[in-house]
């Protein structure tokens, strides 16, 4: 009997501190065929591979870049393709030609594309 009166207030601690946590943002969920870069006090710490990952919220935040116009915190692995467009005119013709394809990509360093480049699609054109 006083083994199950332990457990109560134990499994009731547990669950504040996971509470606290989600709401908090001390944990980061990367999917399957991505990776997240946490950074601590703005410099780069660790690479998190798919799964669940706990982190300090004071001094650690997973690395956020945009994407198509959106704020994502981790980056596919997987081979992208995005559209490209190119617009070109001369002196000599009247009408402006439009040139429209798909680019394929991979990425290989997530640590080298997150921290050299803002914008990963522009910085691939």
């Amino acid at each position: 009997m006083m083994n199950i009166l332990f457990l109560i207030p134990a499994t009731m601690i547990i669950g504040v501190i996971v509470f606290i946590c989600l709401q908090h943002g001390c944990m980061c969920r990367v999917p399957k065929h991505h990776v997240a870069i946490i950074e601590r006090l703005g410099y780069f710490h660790r690479v998190c591979s798919a799964g669940t990952h706990f982190f300090n919220p004071l001094i650690e935040r997973p690395r956020t870049f945009l994407k198509n116009g959106k704020t994502v915190s981790h980056l596919n692995m997987q081979s992208e393709t995005c559209e490209v467009e190119f617009g070109s005119s001369t002196p000599h013709e009247p009408k402006q030609s439009t040139l429209t394809g798909t680019l394929a990509y991979r990425i290989i360093d997530p640590i080298q594309a997150l921290h050299r480049v803002e914008d990963l699609p522009a910085a691939l054109l």
